[in-house]
């Protein structure tokens, strides 16, 4: 098994969940659904085009932890209908995370993907990603449905999958208030 996937499937599986508002929504033997929301300073135009294009550029915000190089500038995102979320590894390789279905700019991108282990089974994710405004608040939601066949001996995986989620979201928020 290559290094970078052992990290990650020992990162996803064991990682502790940080922040609030993490939810596993629903889980069941064929799949589940895992939403996370955070929210940020007041709302304002400028706040979510920032928040955005950071979302489009999970080089500066994802956790090379979960990742199979170990670096996430080796990360990118084609933000464009059949656009690839992919990763640079060495010796010119490289790996698929998610395809872009929807772009709706400066609110919604919806990928499709099985991220990290994910990958290894016959099952299919959606990443549902939406900036959004609550309460007078800037907000990001994560939302990851993943279905299929292999995950009824795994039924901690969406836990796992929300820990990981929570991770990335609460980096992302820290990126877009750091600027």
């Amino acid at each position: 098994m290559r290094p970078g996937f052992t990290a990650l499937c020992s990162g996803l599986l064991f990682a502790a969940p940080s922040g609030a508002t993490a939810t596993v929504v629903e889980s069941d033997p064929g799949g589940f659904t895992v939403t996370v929301e955070r929210t940020m300073g007041p709302d304002a135009p400028d706040e979510r085009q920032a928040l955005w294009s950071l979302v489009i550029a999970p080089d500066r915000w994802w956790s090379p932890t979960h990742t199979w190089s170990g670096n996430a500038s080796n990360l990118s995102l084609d933000a464009k209908v059949g656009g690839c979320w992919c990763e640079k590894l060495k010796d010119a390789g490289m790996v698929e995370h998610a395809r872009v279905l929807l772009v709706e700019p400066q609110h919604r991108l919806l990928l499709r993907g099985e991220l990290g282990p994910l990958q290894h089974l016959a099952v299919m994710g959606k990443l549902d990603i939406t900036v959004g405004t609550a309460a007078g608040k800037t907000t990001i939601t994560f939302s990851y449905r993943v279905g299929g066949y292999g995950l009824q001996g795994s039924p901690g995986l969406a836990k796992a999958v929300d820990a990981v989620l929570s991770e990335q979201a609460d980096r992302l928020v820290k990126a877009a208030t750091a600027r």
